[in-house]
């Protein structure tokens, strides 16, 4: 398989998140709401709780982006993972705090913050300049780490979980 370059523009950034959640999107579609909510993952994770992981690591992409608000303001860290220490098991840990924060919401309202969450993903990606993006100065000076890998693993993200969900509908 040949991995594509990475994007030159905001608007193929753009593009490639959009498209990547697209097939995300048609990869889930046969599958019925007790197929999504079932444990059908390598993991016995659901569907549902993968989505939910999906929004929530756009909703701190989004939160990366967002203007910090006082001295001290948390830019990569939201409110409900700033106490997880940042070591070797901070993924691990993050991941099971939003996976126990999300298993008894209703797959409606996983599918709703989902939508949306990439909807304002789409937006907010699509105000960006090069500069805040690729430039060292920009956004990953702000962040103290690089920016354009965190952003562009945003596609990469919908392409691993989407593989997993090819999968399951065969």
């Amino acid at each position: 398989m040949t991995v594509p370059a990475a994007p030159a523009t905001i608007e193929a950034i753009v593009t490639r998140i959009a498209a990547a959640h697209q097939r995300l999107v048609d990869a889930i579609a046969p599958l019925t709401d007790a197929q999504l909510q079932a444990p059908l993952l390598a993991d016995q994770s659901s569907i549902k709780d993968a989505l939910a992981h999906l929004a929530f690591w756009d909703e701190r992409l989004l939160h990366a982006i967002a203007p910090a608000e006082g001295p001290g303001a948390f830019r990569l860290a939201p409110p409900v993972i700033a106490d997880i220490p940042f070591d070797a098991e901070w993924l691990t840990t993050v991941n099971a705090r939003i996976h126990a924060l999300n298993r008894d919401r209703s797959l409606a309202a996983v599918r709703a913050e989902f939508d949306d969450t990439r909807r304002r993903l789409l937006d907010v990606v699509g105000t960006l300049t090069l500069f805040d993006v690729f430039d060292p100065n920009g956004l990953s000076a702000l962040l103290g780490e690089p920016f354009a890998p965190m952003l562009l693993g945003a596609y990469e993200h919908y392409d691993e979980h989407t593989e997993d969900f090819e999968k399951c509908t065969g």
